[in-house]
């Protein structure tokens, strides 16, 4: 009798840990809100703005109060305030009435028209100006405070676009800082931003375009994503590319939103930037059950369509990798492959995006003839970076010589050349420059 006992109490107590194993293996479904709660709530899309129609919203206000709040950061930027505002901003004080005074508007337009068409000649006139007196380009040069000129600058830019709409201004902004992007790494202007890194006269000049390329890209513009790189991506998918997102962290849905369906995403995930990634990135990865997730779904409502990604497959490569984490510690993460199919409402089939979880490397951006590569402004400032500046150990000279990766954050894709003169100017800015990196994050 009491071994019959034991039996059925074994017996049930195997039924326990068989039903406990289904329950952990019941598929989790989860809504976009959920998993993608931060970028629904932070994200924007910015456009391609031409600067020269910001002369019709240009308001004396608007300009006063930019002006007020930044009266201190702005000072050693006063002779030339002096100058395009026809003395309306002077030493002594201001005068800033609406309608706007024609002075103001006429000097102001002159400076979008020169932004918008002609950036070579918008540097030249400032270098005549100039931009600041010899005595502050000294200061500036010698200064270990390179807050104090991210925010002369960004002030500086926030008067000239002093929109009444706040959110308009940083469209604005986000469109003057891929100007200026262009024009200190592209192969045509490249040349001249040497020489301003180079000659402490000038280099004002180049703090004031890292400032704002900074602060709208990385700084503050690291979340959000050009409506231009969207549509080339689109383009791109229409045409049967898969996108390689290197370093993408797990911002994804925009692409879902736009119509991309099919992305192979390469990034650590690592547990100590949270911040960077999306709300539910952990489940994105795996959940509990022992299978990985197998069967876990995301629903995700657009206006003309329900999406639903579904986890079906999850692999533990059998590989690990070594990550330091922001407070120096050392750990090593297990390699994994995650694969979620995207359907739409009828359950047909879209695409597949492909978490695969380790770094980045060389080889990856060897893109093949149906993939197009995309990376976020930060990490490519990173892979442009020499390994004894903290990069990747990425070489840019091994690119393909018709490499293209199109970025989160700037209006046109780049190319090798672009991210070899990336890497110079990291150089210079090391041994000569020594002003701010543009792959960091203030947010």
């Amino acid at each position: 009798m009491i071994s019959t006992l034991i039996k059925r109490l074994s017996l049930l107590a195997a039924l326990n840990i068989s039903m406990s194993m289904c329950l952990q293996a019941q598929p989790i479904t989860k809504q976009a809100n959920e998993v993608f709660a931060k970028w629904l709530e932070w994200q924007q899309i910015m456009p391609d703005k031409d600067l020269t129609t910001m002369t019709a919203h240009l308001d004396a206000s608007h300009i006063k109060q930019q002006y007020v709040s930044a009266i201190s950061t702005l000072k050693p930027l006063e002779q030339l305030l002096d100058k395009l505002t026809a003395s309306h901003i002077n030493p002594d004080g201001f005068i800033l009435r609406n309608p706007v005074a024609d002075p103001i508007k006429q000097n102001f337009s002159a400076v979008y028209e020169l932004m918008q068409n002609d950036m070579a000649t918008f540097i030249a006139v400032l270098r005549e100006l100039p931009l600041c007196s010899t005595a502050d380009a000294i200061e500036e040069s010698t200064s270990t405070d390179s807050t104090k000129i991210i925010d002369r600058y960004n002030a500086l830019f926030r008067l000239l676009f002093a929109h009444p709409n706040q959110a308009e201004a940083h469209k604005y902004l986000f469109t003057v800082a891929n100007h200026f992007f262009e024009y200190c790494f592209e192969t045509k202007t490249f040349p001249t931003f040497e020489r301003i890194m180079l000659n402490v006269k000038d280099q004002p000049l180049g703090r004031m375009l890292y400032a704002v390329a900074w602060y709208n890209l990385a700084g503050n513009g690291w979340k959000h994503w050009h409506e231009n790189s969207l549509k080339t991506l689109k383009e791109k998918a229409d045409a049967g590319n898969t996108i390689k997102y290197i370093a993408g962290g797990s911002d994804i849905l925009q692409m879902l939103r736009a119509g991309v369906y099919n992305i192979k995403n390469i990034d650590p995930q690592l547990p100590s930037q949270p911040v960077y990634y999306a709300n539910g990135w952990e489940f994105l990865v795996r959940s509990a059950s022992a299978d990985g997730g197998i069967g876990d779904k995301i629903v995700i409502p657009l206006p003309e369509r329900t999406l639903t990604m579904e986890r079906t497959e999850f692999t533990l490569t059998g590989e690990t990798f070594k990550a330091r984490l922001n407070n120096d510690s050392v750990i090593e993460i297990p390699r994994s492959i995650t694969t979620w199919t995207i359907t739409d409402e009828n359950s047909i089939a879209l695409g597949t995006y492909q978490l695969d979880r380790r770094f980045c490397n060389q080889q990856d951006f060897n893109a093949t003839a149906n993939e197009t590569l995309l990376m976020s402004f930060n990490e490519l400032y990173f892979i442009s970076l020499p390994q004894f500046l903290n990069g990747w150990m990425i070489e840019p000279n091994q690119f393909p010589e018709d490499l293209s990766i199109v970025v989160k954050q700037l209006r046109k894709p780049v190319s090798r050349d672009t991210v070899f003169n990336m890497r110079i100017a990291s150089l210079l800015n090391a041994t000569d420059f020594k002003f701010i990196a543009l792959g960091t994050c203030i947010n």
